[in-house]
């Protein structure tokens, strides 16, 4: 789906789905570069691209929600640096999706426990820690992570057995 909307509309786009992230046509802007041969450093203007990544750590954060969170952004920093000639990683968001929470003393009336396997966290230990383990290597690199969302959905879908 996420592939067919970009061949629909590939405009603007200078790489997708060949080099790990996405690289997007960015404006004229002014960068700091070092002149070797006055060994000062100076202000130029070049065209500035914007580089996307997201990485989706789902299993190791279902089983250890720190440590899974905080590789999933040392992931997307470690590929950042490696797109075309490298670049420099600016800023990281963090998105969780998980099942209904089932707090102990405020379950809500919509929520249901439909089980889970035993080394899997629940949806709550998740919520709890995974934001904090992303945080965590973002803070240790010194990328700033400025965005990010949290959803719970639990739905049912019928399969071959009703």
């Amino acid at each position: 789906m996420i592939r067919n909307t970009h061949a629909k509309n590939p405009q603007y786009t200078i790489s997708a789905y060949s080099d790990n992230a996405a690289v997007f046509e960015g404006p004229q802007g002014y960068v700091w570069t070092p002149d070797f041969q006055t060994k000062e450093w100076k202000s130029i203007k070049e065209t500035v691209h914007t580089l996307v990544k997201v990485e989706t750590h789902n299993h190791p954060t279902a089983v250890s929600p720190f440590a899974g969170a905080a590789t999933g952004s040392g992931g997307e920093i470690r590929d950042e640096g490696a797109v075309g000639r490298g670049s420099k990683s600016k800023a990281g968001l963090s998105g969780f999706s998980v099942s209904d929470l089932n707090i102990p003393n405020s379950r809500q009336p919509w929520e249901r426990d439909i089980g889970k396997p035993n080394h899997i966290a629940s949806s709550l230990d998740i919520m709890l820690e995974a934001p904090i383990g992303s945080a965590a290597f973002n803070n240790e690199f010194g990328r700033p992570a400025i965005n990010g969302y949290f959803r719970t959905l639990t739905t049912e879908v019928e399969n071959h057995k009703g």
